[in-house]
């Protein structure tokens, strides 16, 4: 899932910045346009959804407790996550107009979100290896945290070739956050994971949202600003998760299939 996200990542922006030299509001059609197509394809793909029994709908009353566990690992992912969306919701803000001053058109722009994305496709797969194989709280905390050091790097060079190449690094360390992450949470959250995601996705958002209100004003103070303020959300709630991530442990032992005759 993650790698199809960033295919569309990887071919959304280059297509926009083509699409740019006929009028900014080409891109708003193309835009809706395909995001209608996509909803006509998933509601095909779906097909009618089955109405719940009486016995279904009153089992799914039943709230059980999350365990110490549970609520721990949930603590720690949230807290990753609003380090994440800090950044994510600067970068969306001012890496355009970062890229403007250093003379970047509006194709080079998009060029360089797609460059960006690539290497988020092509590591995404061996991260979500290693986090079947490797402890995946140490992983999720390190991506967000070597992640969070190279964006102070980005305002001392004048060199799109070399904000490219630092962005490819960047990316590529940037995705073993993702299936770490939800490997550890759905690994420790038994029951009601849907809410939990939902804890995780309200602490995303809200992120972002602080992020990009507060990016704005931070570039207007300088183009520099904006990345050391959002390097230094991520290094603190990257470390201001250590403790719940140490207190939630490490990956329980397999539990055994069931199976049938």
């Amino acid at each position: 899932l993650s790698g199809a996200r960033q295919s569309g990542l990887i071919a959304g922006p280059a297509i926009g910045g083509l699409l740019a030299v006929f009028g900014r509001s080409t891109v708003f059609v193309a835009t809706g346009i395909a995001l209608a197509a996509a909803a006509l394809v998933a509601a095909a793909a779906l097909g009618p959804t089955a109405r719940p029994t009486a016995r279904a709908g009153a089992d799914a009353l039943v709230r059980q407790a999350w365990s110490p566990r549970a609520r721990r690992a949930l603590l720690a992912i949230v807290v990753l996550t609003i380090g994440i969306g800090v950044m994510i919701g600067v970068y969306d803000v001012i890496w355009s107009l970062y890229m403007r001053t250093l003379g970047a058109s509006d194709f080079v722009i998009g060029l360089s979100f797609s460059l960006f994305a690539l290497p988020l496709v092509i590591a995404t797969p061996f991260a979500g290896w290693a986090s079947d194989r490797w402890d995946r709280r140490w992983l999720a905390f390190g991506s967000l945290a070597l992640t969070s050091l190279i964006g102070p790097i980005y305002p001392f060079i004048g060199s799109i070739p070399l904000v490219m190449t630092l962005g490819v690094l960047e990316a590529t360390l940037w995705s073993f956050s993702e299936p770490a992450m939800n490997a550890f949470l759905m690994e420790a959250v038994r029951e009601r994971r849907g809410e939990a995601q939902g804890v995780v996705g309200t602490a995303l958002n809200g992120a972002m949202a602080v992020g990009s209100l507060s990016a704005g004003a931070l570039f207007a103070i300088g183009p520099g600003v904006p990345f050391f303020v959002a390097a230094a959300a991520g290094i603190v709630f990257a470390f201001g998760a250590v403790p719940a991530l140490r207190a939630a442990g490490g990956r329980l032992s397999a539990e055994p299939e069931v199976v049938s005759a």
